[in-house]
C-alpha cells in the first residue's frame, strides 16, 4: 500500500487522496453547469458530507463558488 502510494504521488505528482477529490469536484461542477439539482443533492451524489463541504472544497479549488460556476453557465 505504501509503495503504491508512493508511485502514484511520483507519477501524478498528487496523492491518491487528492486525486480521488479532483475527480469528485469534477464531477459537482458538471452537475453544477448541466443540471437543476440543489447544491445539497449534488454534494451527496459527489461524495460530500454537506453542501457547506463541498462548497468549501470546490470554491479552493477552482477559486470561484459553485453558485457563480452555475450561473455563469446558466
Amino acid at each position: 500500500e505504501r509503495t503504491l502510494h508512493r508511485l502514484f504521488n511520483q507519477e501524478l505528482n498528487i496523492t491518491p487522496g487528492r486525486y480521488h477529490q479532483l475527480l469528485r469536484l469534477g464531477r459537482a461542477r458538471d452537475l453544477a453547469t448541466e443540471s437543476k439539482l440543489s447544491v445539497a443533492e449534488i454534494a451527496l451524489r459527489c461524495g460530500f458530507s454537506s453542501a457547506p463541504a463541498l462548497s468549501r472544497a470546490f470554491t479552493m479549488t477552482f477559486g470561484t463558488s459553485i453558485r457563480k460556476i452555475r450561473k455563469t453557465h446558466s
